[in-house]
């Protein structure tokens, strides 16, 4: 097993961890997140800065056999580099979490969660296999 499976199998557990809470608690995802960003600054430039340099870790793990692992770290790490930009945006990061999260119903929340379990699933299945 390559570095890649093993980063991308960690992330695919934190994946389903989350996504599980989610599936069981929608509203109280939505409730937790809505007392963040209340709390939270207009930017945030030490997240961003944080997810910018773990999207660059991310990158370390990649192989040079380029197999599906490597794809999933690269998604990942893309999804990274957004968080991070998003962060020193006026708001960014409150802006997407009010679109996905906060001003939606808890069915269409689990559905979203319910998603992200499917994607875990996924590749942990990646990972395991070695593909």
């Amino acid at each position: 097993m390559s570095s890649a499976h093993m980063a991308v199998a960690v992330l695919g557990m934190l994946s389903l961890a989350e996504s599980i809470w989610g599936l069981a608690t929608p509203r109280a995802v939505q409730q937790m997140m809505q007392r963040v960003l209340e709390e939270s600054p207009r930017q945030n430039p030490a997240m961003g800065s944080f997810f910018l340099v773990l999207a660059c870790v991310l990158w370390f793990f990649l192989s040079p056999e380029q197999r599906l692992a490597d794809y999933v770290l690269v998604l990942y790490s893309w999804l990274l580099v957004g968080g991070g930009l998003l962060s020193f945006q006026p708001h960014g990061i409150r802006n997407v979490m009010e679109l996905f999260l906060i001003r939606r119903q808890p069915s269409t929340v689990r559905l979203l969660y319910a998603t992200e379990f499917a994607w875990a699933i996924a590749i942990l299945y990646v990972a395991g296999r070695g593909l």
